[in-house]
Formats: C-alpha cells, sequence, structure tokens
C-alpha cells in the first residue's frame, strides 16, 4: 500500500505534513491511499504517532489497486514553531484470489 499526498498520485508520502497551526485551530488533511497489490486488504487500520491527531475518515477494505481518501484531524493544544508530521502506520489483512 502507498499513500500519496495528491489526488493524482505523484507525490508518495510517509508521514502527513501539517504545517504550522495555532493552539485552538483544528485542521484535516486529505490523504489517498492505494492498493498497489493484486491482494485485496480488508480491516484496514491506520494509527498516527500523535495523540492530537485523529482519522476522521478511512477506507476499512482496498480491492486490488483500488483507491481512496484517507482524511486525518489535528486538534491542536500547543502552538509550535514548526509545523507538525506525523507518521502513519497501516495494519490489513491480505485475501488472495485464488481465479
Amino acid at each position: 500500500m502507498k499513500i500519496y499526498s495528491d489526488e493524482a498520485l505523484t507525490i508518495p508520502i510517509t508521514a502527513i505534513e501539517f504545517g504550522a497551526v495555532q493552539a485552538g485551530d483544528i485542521k484535516d488533511v486529505t490523504v489517498y491511499v492505494k492498493n498497489d497489490s493484486l491482494a485485496e486488504l480488508k480491516n484496514l487500520k491506520f494509527t498516527l504517532d500523535n495523540p492530537e491527531i485523529s482519522i476522521v475518515k478511512a477506507p476499512e477494505n482496498l480491492k486490488p489497486w483500488g483507491i481512496d481518501t484517507l482524511i486525518v484531524r489535528w486538534n491542536v493544544k500547543v502552538d509550535l514553531r514548526k509545523g507538525l508530521k506525523a507518521k502513519i502506520n497501516i495494519n490489513a489483512e491480505e485475501y488472495w484470489s485464488n481465479e
């Protein structure tokens, strides 16, 4: 599975960049996930390495070569001098077709 920052799937990423946001703000970021295998992916679980970030929308399953959106939300608690970057972790079960 690959994650992209753009809908055209030309910029692959391993972390989501939120940029600089002020305390009290909420910022949503949409990224695009692509199943780049011949297996269907089921029971997808997305986690991020920051407790202030939550998953707003995520696919539960992706067919082979399927594409969907992942929306994450940063509920900013403190001002940061630098923008926040959060690593994405993905777990799924692979289902291979016998066809």
